[in-house]
């Protein structure tokens, strides 16, 4: 598929946007709320990689140190299975919170 030249001005547009936001919320919201974040989306996806390293089970059924233990499954909104969280299994010297800020200004 060929882009036309408004297709790259539509992208631009976009992407200004998008910046402009950023630059007005002085990047506090880029990549996730203050809330969800550090209480949420890197620390669920950290017990699951020491969920890994612990049991040495890929695919663990069950997080005792979650709440009063919980499905994994239930957390899979998280990440489970996602490659991206998975690749972060082979650094295990990278806190979870630094690697999927780099993971997502990468996916971006």
């Amino acid at each position: 598929m060929k882009l036309k030249k408004k297709d790259y001005t539509y992208i631009a547009i976009a992407m200004g946007l998008y910046l402009l936001m950023l630059v007005i919320t002085r990047f506090t919201y880029a990549f996730g709320s203050t809330l969800d974040w550090s209480a949420q989306h890197f620390a669920i996806p950290d017990n699951f990689r020491r969920q890994f390293y612990d049991s040495g089970d890929l695919f663990p059924s069950f997080l005792f140190n979650v709440g009063a233990g919980e499905n994994i499954y239930d957390l899979s909104y998280y990440g489970l299975f996602s490659p991206v969280v998975l690749l972060s299994y082979l650094f295990p010297f990278v806190p979870m919170y630094i690697y999927m800020q780099v993971a997502s200004i990468l996916s971006v």
